[in-house]
């Protein structure tokens, strides 16, 4: 017995030393085994037969998947199946990788390569909120951050107001938004500005109404008399044409102002009038703010006059920058100039030059070289050259070339009418208008 108990750990040694010997020759035979396997596959792949390449690669692949090798089998594929065919090993691989940026960034270019943008900023947008972004990938999306598809196609548009606007089609007018869905089927001869969730609209019979976006009758506006027009509704208070004056009214038809011989949107507790002769400004209770008549008052295509608190009035033919009492900001005397259309920068003329300013009336950046330019609106302003508009950032640079007949501004959604061939359509930037 005590000779077994000494013969016991010798065994067990011996058990030990072959139980290690056995598991180093089984991963000397499997390091052989995938060695030969990614040698068979950069044979194949050399000779142009992918078939046995990724055959030999998947076979590597079961034994050790790693991304570098991942990334290996995806250049084969390039290379000798095509981007279609890398696109589907890269969704494959960031299964596999889901924390990689180096899987990310590999199907990422295999998208660039098909311009497929819609599914390219789809992808980075996983990047993003997975936190997986790289300087290189960065530099992947820099270039085509304003590329963009046409939506939709239109004969002729109204106002941009509230995401929506008129639209017409075969001599009919109805409401559509900015996504390109026709809210309000064309069934009308006059569509106005959409506004506190009521547009107003003329039929066939010449009858006034505001009508919601689901096309419903909400005030009917007749029993004011022969219209000629009615504008937008602010807080329940709108202008109407009557014969040749304006005047305001709420939703109740009580008149709430004087006749005038025309009239800007009241908004933002402002609103413009003009007697025939000069414009004056009042409050949201139509009373005068200061005693000064002007030649003119800036409007934007809806008839707002005041944004980002400031107005540009008109006295002796120059334009100044005005805050909504009409006190003077700055020192600044324009040709033209264009309303604010959010907080940045507005667009002025002087001596035959566009540039932009701020809302302290300091000069910002020049816009040499275009007969016309639109404030900025949500980081771009549109640009005319050459009889075309297009687009530029706030560091001037041109990012939608000039190639439109016309153009609107953009909205905080990527998107933004433009003209081309006699029809209006709706301009998306991809990185904010790509479907999932």
């Amino acid at each position: 017995m005590h000779g077994y108990e000494k013969l016991f750990p010798i065994l067990m040694a011996l058990v030990l030393f072959l139980s290690f010997y056995m598991l180093y020759d089984t991963r000397v035979t499997v390091k052989n085994d995938y060695d030969k396997y990614i040698a068979d596959a950069r044979v194949s792949a050399d000779r142009g037969i992918l078939y046995d390449a990724i055959n030999n690669y998947s076979k590597a692949l079961e034994i050790d998947r790693t991304i570098d090798m991942c990334l290996e089998v995806g250049d084969v594929y390039l290379e000798l199946g095509g981007v279609n065919s890398a696109i589907g090993w890269g969704e494959q691989m960031i299964e596999y990788f889901p924390k990689s940026s180096e899987s990310y960034q590999f199907l990422l270019e295999m998208y660039l390569q098909n311009q497929d943008y819609n599914r390219v900023f789809s992808l980075y947008n996983k990047i993003q909120k997975r936190k997986l972004n790289t300087e290189k990938i960065e530099n992947m999306i820099s270039p085509i951050l304003n590329e963009y598809y046409l939506d939709g196609g239109y004969s002729a548009i109204g106002p941009i107001s509230n995401g929506h606007f008129a639209y017409e089609d075969g001599e009919k007018w109805g409401l559509a938004n900015m996504k390109g869905s026709h809210v309000v089927r064309r069934q009308y001869t006059a569509v106005g500005i959409y506004s506190n969730e009521f547009v107003p609209v003329t039929t066939e019979k010449g009858e006034h109404y505001f009508i919601d976006t689901e096309g419903n009758l909400r005030v009917p506006l007749d029993t004011l008399g022969k219209i000629q027009a009615v504008g937008g509704m602010v807080n329940e208070i709108f202008a109407v044409e009557i014969g040749d004056k304006w005047a305001f009214y709420n939703t109740d038809l009580k008149k709430l102002s004087e006749d005038y011989a025309n009239v800007s949107l009241l908004a933002n507790s402002r609103v413009a009038v003009s007697d025939g002769k000069s414009w004056h400004i009042l409050d949201e209770n139509f009373k005068q703010i200061n005693s000064t008549n002007y030649t003119d008052v800036i409007q934007d295509e809806k008839g707002v006059i005041l944004r980002n608190d400031r107005m540009f009035l008109c006295e002796n033919g120059k334009y100044y920058l005005a805050d909504a009492n009409g006190k003077k900001i700055g020192d600044g005397q324009y040709d033209e100039a264009c309303l604010f259309l959010d907080s940045t920068y507005a667009a002025v003329k002087q001596g035959g030059t566009w540039s932009f300013i701020d809302n302290s009336g300091k000069s910002i950046l020049k816009a040499e070289g275009y007969e016309e330019v639109h404030s900025f609106s949500n980081g771009f302003a549109a640009v005319k050259k050459n009889g075309k508009w297009g687009f530029i950032d706030e560091k001037g640079n041109l990012v939608i070339q000039c190639i439109f007949d016309d153009a609107k501004n953009f909205d905080d959604h990527g998107r933004v009418l433009v003209k081309q061939e006699d029809a209006w359509t709706i301009l998306m930037l991809y990185r904010m208008n790509y479907s999932e």
